[in-house]
This record gives structure tokens, C-alpha cells and sequence, in this order.
């Protein structure tokens, strides 16, 4: 379930890219969303990639 939001968040990411505002907050739900069950301790790599994909939702939405 946590990697399908992380996949999902990663989807409406590249809509936000391609300017869809709605679909950055839906990506950074998504994002938060997954990271409820990603713990640092039991998925580490995991937990890191989808920090960074927020991180990266984030600062781009920011930057509108």
C-alpha cells in the first residue's frame, strides 16, 4: 500500500510538472501518506526514496 501512494504521488508529480497545481498537493499527500508506513527503521531505502520524491514535490511547488 505504501509504495502504490509512493508510485501514485510519483503520477501526480509528473502531472505537477507539466503544470496541473491540484495534482502537486495530491502528490504531496500521497507522499506523506506513504511515509506513515515506510518507517526509516524498517524500510530504509524506501523511507529515503520517497522523502526525496516529496522533497522534490515540495520545492516545486514552492517555486509557483
Amino acid at each position: 500500500w505504501a509504495m502504490t501512494q509512493n508510485n501514485l504521488g510519483t503520477a501526480l508529480l509528473t502531472r505537477g510538472e507539466r503544470g496541473d497545481e491540484a495534482a502537486l498537493d495530491e502528490a504531496i499527500a500521497a507522499y506523506k501518506e506513504a511515509l506513515t508506513i515506510l518507517s526509516v527503521e524498517q524500510y530504509p531505502y524506501h523511507h529515503e526514496i520517497t522523502s526525496q520524491n516529496l522533497a522534490k514535490a515540495r520545492e516545486l511547488r514552492g517555486s509557483r
